[in-house]
């Protein structure tokens, strides 16, 4: 026979400062006796249980540092790069200018050269008059046969001395040229310098920005 199942409330047990309700003993079935286990009431100003972080937080951290190290490592080579290729155009015009001075160096031997040709011109001429002279049996050395030889030689310095000439303005122009090529490398060089270091700290103020604005995502969702 089967006994019926009932059952009865329990005193309340004190626990410090709280009081707990325990929970009622079923004596049904086959007599033997069941009890539920019992929870603690939350204490009066207790906080609340904190809620499981979500790992969105976490991920985007390390999405932040991954993007700002990105950022700093993109923005380091390409100033690199700039720096670099300002170099190579430097190396360039100054090539150039080496190249000018060459042929302003060039310029003035090859002046001296035909200047000194002339002037060896000049005195066979002169050579050639006197033996003119010589074979009409008039003296070579006074009168209008002097002067002639006297005009000839003047002549041929002054051609000399307009091919020396003619040749410095040259060789002064390609001196200016190669001055001008030796600026402009050095400018293009200082441009190149002055971008790199742009681009470092525009990059590196987005690497601060890009970290910023995934710290604040990180605060949100953390």
């Amino acid at each position: 026979m089967v006994a019926p199942a009932y059952s009865q409330p329990l005193p309340k047990v004190q626990v410090g400062t709280s009081y707990r309700q325990p929970a009622p003993i079923d004596y049904g079935g086959m007599g033997g006796i069941k009890t539920s286990p019992t929870k603690a009431a939350a204490k009066p100003g207790a906080a609340p249980a904190a809620a499981p972080k979500s790992n969105a937080g976490a991920a985007m951290a390390t999405f932040a540092i991954v993007e700002a190290l990105g950022t700093a490592y993109s923005a380091y080579v390409t100033a690199g790069l700039q720096r670099d290729l300002s170099k190579l155009e430097r190396q360039q015009y100054d090539m150039n200018a080496a190249f000018a001075n060459l042929q302003a160096d060039d310029s003035i031997r090859r002046g001296a050269r035909a200047a000194q040709e002339h002037l060896v011109k000049t005195r066979g001429l002169i050579g050639a008059q006197r033996a003119n002279i010589a074979g009409q049996n008039v003296r070579v050395d006074v009168g209008s046969a002097a002067e002639i030889q006297a005009d000839t030689a003047a002549s041929g310095a002054m051609d000399a001395l307009t091919i020396r000439n003619n040749a410095w303005r040259e060789a002064w122009g390609l001196r200016a040229q190669a001055a001008g090529l030796q600026g402009q490398g050095a400018l293009a060089q200082i441009k190149g310098q002055a971008a790199a270091a742009e681009t470092l700290a525009t990059g590196g103020a987005n690497m601060v920005r890009t970290g910023f604005d995934r710290y604040l995502a990180y605060k949100k969702y953390a």
